[in-house]
């Protein structure tokens, strides 16, 4: 199903399930999509959200061999020129059941601008990362504020997968970009998960005022949180396996 730049549509009480390769996409404005259940997709993103802004993705089932919700756009050192991909952004997701998949909600690899986005009161089972960010190296990606709050995890992989990405790595003549990751907001989370996860950039990568509160959860692992360089970190009343876990400590490279 691929719905291309429009305006107040509702797909509404509709079974999806994804071929190979072929994931359901949106490329346009002002999108709900209400009540849709993505299941066995191997090797299959669930929802493509591609250059779009007012998205609304309300009640669905996903459990898919890829990405769960993927906001992209394109890539390259001269992305942001790019005039057949505007940011996106103003996406809500609520009420979901990711079952399986890569990551609740994936920002690229194939992204330049995306920013206001809130997903909240949802499940997370099966091995599935909540905040997956994709940091090329040969795309100027500018990611923020993305709000994740009042989820339930069940099993989840982590709460964080942000690093980089490499695959079909192409700077021709450019100079290396930058990207930035800023004002990401992580509370009222609860359940069980393998580990807190990874949160890195790339060299010259600016990640900053992170903010995790209200996080009560029990962890597999003794390796809680993997990290590069993170400007204003913070953690806020959370709690991993029964006792309180502080802010870690970050050294920032001048």
């Amino acid at each position: 199903l691929h719905v291309y730049r429009c305006r107040g549509v509702l797909l509404e009480g509709l079974t999806i399930t994804a071929p190979h390769g072929d994931p359901p996409k949106i490329i346009g404005d002002e999108q709900p999509w209400d009540e849709r259940s993505v299941d066995r997709a191997p090797s299959s993103d669930g929802i493509d959200v591609d250059s779009c802004q007012g998205v609304v993705i309300r009640r669905c089932m996903i459990s898919v061999g890829d990405d769960c919700i993927a906001l992209k756009g394109t890539k390259g050192p001269l992305a942001l020129e790019d005039q057949s991909s505007p940011p996106v952004q103003n996406v809500l997701v609520e009420d979901c059941d990711f079952q399986s998949g890569h990551g609740v909600l994936t920002c690229g690899s194939e992204a330049t601008i995306v920013r206001n986005v809130v997903v909240r009161n949802c499940r997370v089972g099966a091995a599935v990362p909540v905040c997956r960010l994709k940091l090329r190296p040969d795309t100027p990606q500018f990611y923020e504020n993305l709000v994740f709050e009042d989820l339930v995890l069940d099993g989840a992989q982590a709460l964080f997968d942000v690093k980089p990405w490499t695959q079909f790595f192409d700077l021709g003549d450019q100079a290396p970009p930058a990207s930035t990751v800023r004002n990401v907001v992580l509370r009222r989370i609860s359940g069980t998960l393998a580990g807190l996860g990874e949160l890195r950039g790339n060299k010259g990568d600016v990640i900053q005022n992170i903010l995790l509160e209200e996080i009560e959860v029990k962890a597999l692992r003794n390796d809680l949180l993997r990290m590069g360089p993170v400007e204003n970190l913070r953690f806020q009343q959370v709690q991993v396996n029964g006792k309180k876990y502080p802010t870690p400590m970050v050294t920032i490279s001048k």
